[in-house]
């Protein structure tokens, strides 16, 4: 009696692990092996090297500002260009404008090709309402640049990362804080800038092309040269 027993609990238990491998083996076709495992977390450092920009990136943007002094959100939206000597955005609506950035100017032309804006930065790239974004892009002095100026937190999980900087010494005229995140190992889609008094704006940014296609049409948006400042 014992016997049959113990055969019959074996029975069971192997039962039980087939059952048990089974279920393991159907599971991998469902959940990546990628997030079974833990890969390992991207640092500080090597997200900052993958933001620099080697090649150019066309992408499309979204953009909403929140503001108090505005009844319901502003928005725009447009495609932005992000090249390795220069921040292009190409805005198609609610009308059509192009703002040009580079290590020493500013310009922005209206939709009638007129220089409404033309200014000289004391520092690269260093615009007020854009200055963490531009920083993390074309900075060169990693981490420790970074931290001078702002306190910055990574967070991770299996699908996004997003990094958050606060502003050591909060000023009027630049963001207190900023919010920039995308899907695991590749460039961010969303982008968050909060200022002292409340007002926020968001961009939501969608890959369009890179390097010589992307190049090709910078070309194409950018105003005539004779319009542009001496680089």
């Amino acid at each position: 009696m014992w016997k049959i027993a113990s055969r019959t609990s074996c029975r069971a238990a192997n039962s039980r692990s087939f059952r048990l491998a089974g279920y393991l083996w159907w599971l991998s076709f469902l959940v990546p092996v990628s997030s079974l495992v833990h890969a390992a977390d991207e640092t500080l450092d090597t997200l900052l090297t993958r933001l620099q920009i080697h090649k150019t990136q066309q992408l499309a943007y979204r953009e909403t500002r929140h503001m108090q002094l505005l009844s319901e959100p502003w928005q725009a939206s447009g495609e932005l260009f992000i090249a390795s000597h220069r921040l292009v955005i190409a805005q198609r609506e609610p009308q059509r404008s192009l703002t040009e950035i580079t290590a020493t100017h500013l310009q922005h032309i209206n939709a009638q090709n007129e220089i409404v804006t033309r200014l000289v930065l004391k520092q690269p790239f260093a615009v007020p309402l854009l200055k963490p974004f531009l920083m993390l892009l074309y900075g060169s002095g990693g981490v420790g640049q970074l931290q001078r100026v702002y306190r910055p937190e990574l967070l991770q999980d299996r699908t996004r990362w997003t990094l958050r900087l606060a502003a050591v010494a909060p000023t009027d005229d630049q963001p207190s804080a900023m919010t920039l995140s995308g899907a695991a190992g590749r460039q961010p889609d969303s982008l968050v800038l909060e200022f002292a008094d409340g007002d926020f704006t968001e961009w939501q940014f969608t890959p369009l092309a890179s390097g010589s296609e992307a190049d090709a049409a910078l070309a194409a948006v950018r105003a005539p040269e004779d319009t542009w400042p001496d680089e």
